[in-house]
Formats: structure tokens, sequence, C-alpha cells
């Protein structure tokens, strides 16, 4: 009895003193509770306590501590199927190479800026069970292409037709946010064989890749047969391009884009000019559904060669880009800090602002002249950066006398990228300050100068020799003797179709370059190192980008073309009989060219298109000079 009750106060003295060994008191730093202890603390205390500051009321009496009760977990709030995440949040150890968003591509540039890839989180849930089975595997997926905003398809439906949808369908399914190109990796990153790479026609000419190598069938097979597995099916011919087999239940917000803030919305309001109304054609019509009343307000998504894709009503549709303006001419005035963008703007005015410009920007601009025109003239010339730079960009407008409002145009974009020297761009991380210390543009704003006294004076030269019967001098395009300028160049000039004589317009002369202005033009591209030409027209709102035969200079035209087309929307025009034009020769001396044809109506342009025209046209010199830096080293006096 005595023994069991001796051994009964013995367990009782040990489990005190092991419940004693537990307590704070028993650490030799009882006082100081540890980092983990505090953090843990603050985790579960869900009350309030007075701060280290605060002194506490030590008359109080001391509440004894509950025993730790375990809170149950608080699942995350998860988004709802059709909504619009980050891959990369949802799933950490997949890849994204977002080939748009970079110059490895087809096109050799970027399509869109963002670099993180989108898709509806039902779609991405399917995708993550993709993932986890190749993680299995020491494999991983990795991202080309996600979801596009309605901006980027329209740009690759203007550059690449075959990769886009026409603008009244407007919509593939990667707008959807549910399609998607991928590949698969290993957990590393490292490539494995595959069928292709992005944009590469491939060798998987049927579905069970059997023209393939055997590891790159193998690797393709697993790739299709988990996708098919989770709820996906193929998207289009492209082995690498799937769809989820659910896309058709996600509704298209057609204003839903990306920036590199993540999701955003496009839309600005446009007035509609017409003497009527404007015709409105909803996505998918042949015909126009309505019509849209002068002064009505619409939404702006983008433009798309003549046409303008807008939300109107309720609708989404297109309607000819030559009926929106801006209500107030204030729109591009608050763009400029000293050029007065007007109609009918003259020779004169382009040399008063000329001088104006270089005395507010001596840094910057440098004035003198590449020669003298029939008349007399000075042919301005205006050098915009550094003299020394090893990149050189020549700009030329208004070499067809009544299209001087790319005159207009030209002398704005220089006064607004100066206005916004020391603006940093997103896109380089540069400013333009620091641009044009590596770039120096040779502008000549008007290389016709007498062609346009002509069309705005209405007096037709003492120096033209043709026929004056019937003509008028408002659609002039020659320069003061009759000669078509941008139709007097050793450029296939024997192939160019023309008047025997004389005329308004069309007239190639007796030979190249008899005109003293084109002959000036090729002259000074002979004496600089010229590395790009632009040159600009109206109208049509396409890019002329091609010459025959010469495979590598075109397709830097088309990259170049595609960098403008982003924002412009302008359509890349391919001319298999171009010839004897500025543009022509300037790619046989193996300079990468373009004309860009701007403004949708008549001609001379109706002023009231001036600000449609500079919505599409003011960023041109800063995307040409984005693209130059980009491309440095493929422009040909790279080497030199």
């Amino acid at each position: 009895m005595k023994s069991s009750l001796i051994k009964s106060i013995l367990l009782i003295l040990l489990s005190l003193s092991m419940i004693l060994c537990t307590l704070p008191a028993c650490s030799s730093e009882a006082g100081t509770p540890s980092t983990e202890d505090t953090e843990a603390s603050a985790n579960i205390n869900t009350g309030t306590s007075n701060s280290p500051d605060e002194p506490s009321d030590t008359t109080d009496p001391i509440e004894p501590i509950d025993p730790f009760i375990p809170k149950p977990p608080v699942a995350p709030i998860l988004p709802n199927p059709e909504d619009f995440v980050n891959i990369k949040q949802y799933i950490p150890s997949i890849f994204i190479d977002l080939r748009y968003s970079g110059t490895n591509n087809i096109l050799g540039d970027n399509i869109y800026d963002y670099k993180d890839a989108y898709l509806r989180f039902g779609t991405v849930k399917k995708l993550n069970e993709v993932q986890k089975e190749l993680e299995a595997q020491g494999l991983s997926l990795k991202i080309w292409d996600a979801y596009r905003p309605l901006d980027a398809q329209n740009t690759l439906s203007l550059v690449l037709p075959d990769y886009g949808t026409s603008p009244t369908e407007a919509y593939t399914a990667f707008n959807y946010g549910a399609t998607l190109s991928l590949t698969i990796v290993r957990s590393d990153g490292s490539e494995i064989p595959m069928p292709s790479d992005f944009d590469a026609s491939g060798k998987a000419a049927d579905r069970y890749f059997s023209d393939l190598p055997v590891e790159a069938a193998i690797n393709a097979t697993l790739l299709d047969t988990l996708m098919q597995k989770h709820g996906f099916e193929h998207y289009l011919a492209k082995w690498y391009r799937y769809s989820d087999a659910n896309a058709e239940i996600y509704k298209i917000s057609p204003q839903t884009s990306i920036n590199e803030n993540g999701l955003c919305t496009l839309s600005e309001k446009w007035t509609i000019e017409h003497e009527s109304s404007a015709p409105f054609f909803s996505v998918g019509e042949d015909k126009s559904s309505k019509a849209i009343a002068r002064g009505e307000t619409v939404e702006l998504l983008f433009f798309n060669h003549g046409q303008a894709y807008i939300k109107y009503d309720g609708s989404y549709g297109l309607v000819s880009a030559l009926h929106l303006v801006k209500k107030s001419d204030e729109y591009y005035k608050n763009d400029l800090l000293y050029i007065e963008a007007k109609d009918e703007y003259s020779y004169s005015d382009m040399t008063r602002d000329a001088k104006l410009l270089s005395e507010k920007y001596p840094e910057f601009i440098k004035l003198s002249s590449i020669g003298k025109s029939e008349e007399k003239r000075d042919l301005t010339l205006i050098l915009l950066g550094n003299p020394d730079a090893e990149i050189n960009i020549m700009i030329q407008a208004s070499i067809h006398a009544r299209e001087f409002i790319t005159t207009t145009v030209l002398m704005s974009q220089i006064d607004y990228m100066l206005k916004n020297v020391d603006k940093q761009y997103e896109l380089t991380g540069l400013t333009f300050r620091e641009m044009l210390d590596k770039i120096c543009f040779h502008i000549v704003p008007m290389s016709n100068p007498d062609g346009v006294e002509i069309v705005q004076t209405g007096v037709i030269s003492s120096l033209y020799k043709g026929n004056r019967k019937g003509v008028d001098p408002r659609l002039w395009k020659a320069n003061a003797k009759g000669i078509d300028l941008n139709a007097n160049f050793d450029a296939l000039w024997e192939n160019y179709r023309s008047p025997s004589g004389p005329s308004p317009e069309r007239y190639k002369g007796k030979s190249p370059e008899t005109a003293a202005e084109s002959k000036a033009l090729a002259n000074y591209i002979r004496k600089n190192p010229i590395d790009i030409t632009l040159s600009y027209h109206t109208m049509g709102s396409v890019i002329f980008w091609d010459f025959p035969d010469r495979d590598k200079i075109n397709a830097l035209n088309l990259s170049l073309t595609a960098a403008i087309v982003r924002e412009s929307g302008f359509y890349p025009f391919s001319d298999p009989t171009t010839c004897a034009g500025f543009r022509d020769w300037a790619i046989l001396q193996g300079i990468p060219s373009l004309t860009v044809e701007m403004g949708v109506g008549k001609v001379p342009s109706v002023f009231y298109e001036f600000s449609q025209i500079w919505a599409r046209s003011k960023d041109i010199i800063y995307e040409t000079a984005v693209w130059a830096l980009e491309n440095e080293n493929k422009l040909p006096n790279y080497a030199k």
C-alpha cells in the first residue's frame, strides 16, 4: 500500500517536472520570445493589443491563457472561370516565352508589348492538370502565345492575313482567352526535340506525327495526349495550337486589351463627320446594318486600313475612317508646341516653322538644303539628332504636290517628338533625347515646293510646256515642269507607263533624274550613309513595302511595316509592278524603304481628316527609331 502510494507521488512529481521544463522559465532567454513565436502569435491573434510604447495597466488581473485552439484555414477566393488571369500566378512552374512580345517570330517585331501570358481561369485550371503530369516526368509546358487583344489581332490581320481574320469577322479564338500556342521543355527550361519552332511550318503533316523523327514524334504525341485528356482540342493546323474545348462559352469583350500593368480597356470617343449619315457595318455583316448620323459620338477601338473598328449603340462594327473626327482641334493642338497644323500649309509656312524649331531646339536641329527646285526654291533639309550618329534615317514628304498635308504631318511630328524629348518611352526605356544621340533623321519636309505652290495658288508655272486645257491645278502632282518626281528615278524606269510629254501627273521625264528635285534627293543619298528611308504620301492608309526580287530588303521592310502598323492600322500593300519611284530606287541601293500613304478620302485631303491622320501617324518617327535600334546590325551601314 505504502509502496504504491510512493510510486504514485513519484509519478506526479515527474509529471510536474516535465511540465515545468516546457515553460519559458526553463529557457536561458525566457523573457525574449523568438521571431517565430511573435509571428505565429500575430497570425492567430484576432484581437487588439497595446503597442510596445503604450504603458500597460498593471492593476488589471491577469487573465488565464486559453489553450491553443487551431482555427480552420480560410480557403482563398478563386477567380470565376471566365475571369482573365495571369497564368504564371496560378502555375508558377510554367515557362512563358511570348513570341509576339519580342522579335523572335515570323515578323521579327513585337505585336504586343506586355510580357505576361493571360487566359481565362477555367482554361488555366485545365492547363494546370497538364503541367502536373509533365512535372512528374521532369518536364514542363512553355507558353508561346496566349490571349491576344483585338488591337494585336488587328496588327496580325493587317501584316499577315493568313494569321488573322478579315476586319468584318474581327475575332479569332485567341481573342477569347481560351486558346494558346505551347510546347514541352525540360523542367529546367532546356529544349527537347519537338516538330518545329514557333511560327515555323514544321514537318507534322498528319495527326499521328508519323512524318517526324522518332523522339520528336514521341514528345508531340505526349503533348497531344495530355492536352486532349484535360479538355483541349486542336486549333487550326499548327501542332502547337490548342483551344479549350469549352472556349465558346467565354464571351468576348472587344474592348479588353492588355498593357504593362495587366488587363485594361481601350476606347476613345470620336465624332462622325458626313454629309448626311455614315454607313455602319456590324461585325460579320456584309451590308450596312444601320447609319450613324452626322455629329453622333462613337467609341474607337482601332483603325484597320481605311476603316475604323468602333462601338456604337451597343454594337461593334466598322465605319469608314474618313468619317471619324475630333470635335475640337485641341486634340492635336495639345500635342504641339510651335507648329500650327492648318489647311493649305504652304512652303513659306514650312520654312518659317523650320527656322523657328531650329531656334527653339538648337541642340537637336540643324538647317540646310539638299539643292534647289526648278523654280530655285531651297529644298529644305532638317537634321534632327546627332549628325555623327551611326544610324541615319531619311524622311521626305510632298513629292507629289497635291499631297501637301504630309508636310503638315512631318513638321508636326518633329514638334511633337521634341516637346516630349525627355519622356521615357516604355518600349525602350530610353527618352527621345537619348535616341537622338544614337540616330540622325535627315528630313526633307517638302520635296516638291513648286508643285505645292501650283496646287495652293492655282497658278501653273511658266516652266510648264504641256497642254493646259482642262487642267485642274488642285489635282497637280508633278513639279513645275510637269515631271512626276516619283516616276523619275532609275528603278525599272523603262517599265513605267507614262504620258509622252509634260503633264500634271505621271510623266516620267526623258530619262531618270532629269528633274532638279529627284536628282537632289538621289545625290543626297549617294553622299550620305542613309540606313532607312520613309516617303509620306496620301491617300489610302496603306504602306508600300516590297520590290521585285529583293527578298532580304523586303523582309526588313515588312518588319518595319509591322512596327508602324501596330499603332496606325495602315495596310501593308504589295505591288509587284512598282517602279521608277524614290522608294524603289532607294531599295535598289540596298536601303530598307517604305512609302506611307496617309488619309482615306480625297486629294488634296479635306482638312477635317487631319485629326484621324494625326492619330494614326504621330508616332511614326518614334516607332521607326525603336525599330532601327533593335535592328541596327541588319542596317546597310552597320559594318562600315
